[in-house]
């Protein structure tokens, strides 16, 4: 069921009973359990109408929530140099297209190892300009080639439209650093309407 059509009487018509109960029986049928979407307009529904805990988990689609969560490790060796760089082309790199502001959780892990004596800062990036960078005091020393592994997580903004979150590292001094393939992870968890 969804809407009635008013059955309009013509002015000095006589109104007989069955006609009142035509039009009752119509606006019964609507009213009386059957009130759907074309009852309602667009954004009739408010938050302070929705009542508390009504909202349970069978009644939200939980496949849209894939588009806020995902990851990526680095699908190449990167070269690295003894300064700031993005690693977004070496696969660590996620895409969000956002419908307002929303705001992400992002966890950048890096697996980098040298022969030689050496300090690296990963980053977190937001189009290619570094938002957070982990910044430890001491400097780490190799051991016999073996990787280090520094990770952190920072809240960013993102704005309405296309976001692209990547990992970057800034190292010291170490020209003999590698990140192997697979030694690298970015993750973001995104709070907002998030579309692809």
């Amino acid at each position: 069921m969804g809407t009635f059509t008013k059955n309009t009487v013509s002015s000095g018509s006589i109104i007989y009973a069955s006609d009142h109960n035509t039009l009752g029986d119509l606006i019964a049928a609507v009213l009386n359990g059957s009130v759907d979407s074309t009852n309602l307009a667009d954004n009739a529904v408010t938050t302070a109408k929705i009542a508390d805990s009504a909202l349970t988990r069978p009644k939200v689609d939980w496949s849209t929530f894939s588009n806020n969560i995902k990851s990526a490790l680095n699908t190449s060796a990167p070269t690295l140099s003894n300064t700031s760089q993005d690693l977004a082309s070496c696969g660590l790199t996620l895409s969000f297209t956002s419908s307002g502001t929303s705001y992400a959780l992002v966890t950048v892990s890096l697996g980098i190892g040298s022969t030689t004596d050496f300090e690296f800062q990963p980053e977190i990036r937001l189009g290619g300009s570094v938002q957070k960078t982990l910044t430890p005091n001491a400097a780490l020393t190799s051991a016999g080639g073996r990787a280090s592994v520094r990770s952190f997580s920072y809240k960013i903004t993102l704005a309405d439209g296309s976001n692209t979150i990547s990992a970057g590292v800034n190292l010291s001094s170490s020209t003999t650093a590698t990140l192997p393939i697979g030694g690298g992870c970015i993750s973001a968890i995104v709070f907002g309407n998030i579309t692809a």
